[in-house]
């Protein structure tokens, strides 16, 4: 049975305010189509959504989280309005759904906020904020579903993120919040080197963490059809020690940090260090390592030989030039290609870069994929038609990782042996590849086919 479910919505004028916090305390039930018909393409689209809303889940207490999020304004759509004189008004949605699991039947919790903004000019400013809503741990033995989501309600859009609580574990990084030492919250985890920072944990009395430093240098994924056992992580540390949880923290060497409060789990929050401009293809020593993916062993080994930028990026315009044929068509190659490198640096990091995980290995060679089913452990990528004789198909599952909730791992089939070679020879001779060329090889030989069958007559 079903029970109406309270909304409180409520406006407000951005403008002069920095930070909004509100608090939600709304019960009720209902239900929901499941996350795991749902096509996810759109959050790993290419073309780059307008609206790209960061989300942060901190329990601060047993049974009280916070919703930290940040976008910018510039994915908003402003319009004018009757009573808004020469400046333009942005009005927008952030709310959340609470659901029992991951079939999203039984809603357990829900809540949205409507706020407006305005300006008299285009503005890089970003919109932040906060939303408290009860979540109690008695909640833990099951596997709730949080569905956060910000609607443009002028352009009629709406991007969620769907977040699996972690309420059994008291260290999982929900338990974390990292600051800026002003008390600005950090999304993501990448850190600054020499950049004071605070890190807050839940428990009040916290005095110290235990951090475990990492400094490796992982290689790339292996191409799709080749079933190598892949690189492992070790959870040995290059070295650990303490600070002091009450004072700013300061970390100087690059890798990645992992802190505790308590050693009877694996479990903490952890901050990398790739890059100072991460991530960012912003040297031009970092040009020729991606380039592994497109390049036979002579080539490669012409390309690292080199240690100086300038020499390095001699050798990958010379490789880039002689694929393409022009310097027209080659700026276009390395356009597209390095924009996929740091999508997948955005979308794919975790104790590596992204561009060197599996899914990031296969978004740079194939693009974003035209669907993305999801569920608790597993992102299936689908290229063209999913019910194709040539199927581009390749399905990820979640590893099982102290340090990142991020790890996916692919399943190698041989069969994919066939599509990687077109993939690869298409950007050899000097074209972009993607979903388009995925759908007219799907047609081509789908037509093979249906010309191979026998024919029907009719008497």
């Amino acid at each position: 049975m079903n029970r109406t479910v309270n909304q409180l919505f409520l406006r407000f004028l951005l403008r002069s305010l920095p930070l909004v916090t509100l608090v939600l305390v709304i019960n009720g039930c209902g239900g929901g189509a499941s996350v795991r018909t749902q096509n996810f393409a759109h959050l790993y689209s290419d073309g780059g959504n307008l609206l790209q809303p960061k989300f942060k889940v901190f329990h601060k207490s047993l049974d009280s989280t916070d919703i930290y999020f940040s976008f910018d304004a510039k994915g908003l759509l402003y319009n004018k309005t009757e009573d808004s004189g020469d400046d333009f008004v942005a009005s927008f949605r952030i709310g959340y759904q609470l659901f029992s699991d991951y079939d999203m039947k039984v809603l357990l919790d829900s809540g949205s906020v409507v706020f407006e903004d305005q300006m008299t000019k285009p503005s890089n400013k970003l919109i932040t904020g906060k939303l408290g809503i009860e979540i109690h741990r008695e909640m833990a033995s099951k596997k709730p579903l949080l569905v956060l989501f910000v609607s443009d309600l002028n352009r009629k859009t709406s991007i969620p993120k769907f977040v699996n609580l972690s309420l059994k574990d008291s260290q999982s990084a929900e338990n974390f919040l990292w600051t800026d030492t002003a008390g600005n919250v950090n999304f993501g985890n990448q850190f600054q080197l020499n950049t004071p920072f605070l890190l807050h944990y839940n428990l009040k009395g916290t005095l110290k963490y235990r951090v475990r430093y990492y400094n490796r240098n992982f290689s790339l994924a292996l191409p799709p059809h080749v079933n190598k056992p892949g690189e492992t992580l070790s959870y040995q540390a290059d070295s650990i020690f303490d600070v002091d949880a009450t004072k700013p923290i300061i970390l100087s060497n690059p890798g990645f940090y992992h802190f505790q409060v308590f050693e009877t789990s694996k479990s903490g929050f952890t901050l990398f260090h790739f890059d100072e401009y991460f991530p960012l293809i912003s040297k031009k020593n970092q040009l020729s390592g991606p380039l592994r993916y497109l390049t036979n062993n002579e080539e490669y080994a012409e390309i690292s030989f080199h240690e100086d930028p300038d020499s390095i990026k001699y050798y990958v315009d010379k490789f880039w030039l002689t694929r393409a044929g022009s310097v027209e068509r080659a700026q276009k190659l390395v356009n597209t290609y390095y924009q996929r490198i740091e999508r997948s640096n955005e979308l794919f990091t975790s104790y590596l870069e992204g561009w060197k995980s599996d899914r990031g290995l296969i978004y740079v060679i194939f693009g974003a994929p035209s669907t993305i089913y999801r569920d608790e452990l597993t992102e299936r990528w689908i290229y063209g038609e999913a019910n194709s004789s040539l199927s581009y198909n390749f399905t990820f599952v979640r590893v099982n990782n102290p340090f990142t909730n991020n790890d996916y791992a692919l399943t190698r089939l041989s069969s994919f042996r066939y599509g990687w070679g077109q993939a690869i020879e298409t950007w050899r001779n000097g074209q972009v590849y993607g979903v388009r060329d995925i759908k007219k090889e799907q047609d081509d030989r789908d037509q093979q086919l249906r010309m191979q069958q026998s024919p029907y007559f009719w008497y």
